[in-house]
């Protein structure tokens, strides 16, 4: 039902949408044992950001760092995740909940 729900969804969003697809068993523990094997920090930069929902300075502050630091251990988490999961990702490594701040 989820499913057939998700593409009634996709359908009204229109071909340039992008889809949410749910991960099977097989799908979830690959991501977790990719996830399992980052480095200490990088992992929790990861887990910081795009689960916990936290901004760059939140999780700074948080890890005792400055931003910069933050935003390279994200993207260096990512980039480790990518590889080990044969993964091509387009768009931004931004949680799609935070406002993007110019200036």
């Amino acid at each position: 039902r989820r499913r057939s729900a998700g593409q009634r969804a996709a359908a009204r969003r229109g071909p340039d949408a992008t889809t949410y697809v749910d991960p099977d068993g097989a799908d979830v523990a690959a991501i977790r044992a990719a996830v399992s094997s980052l480095p200490d920090r990088q992992r929790t930069a990861l887990v910081l950001r795009f689960y916990g929902g936290l901004t760059v300075a939140e999780t700074a502050a948080h890890l005792r760092c400055p931003p910069g630091t933050v935003t390279s251990l994200t993207s260096r988490a990512v980039e480790a995740l990518r590889t080990e999961l044969g993964i091509e990702l387009t768009g931004s490594d931004e949680p799609a909940t935070e406002e993007v701040r110019h200036g």
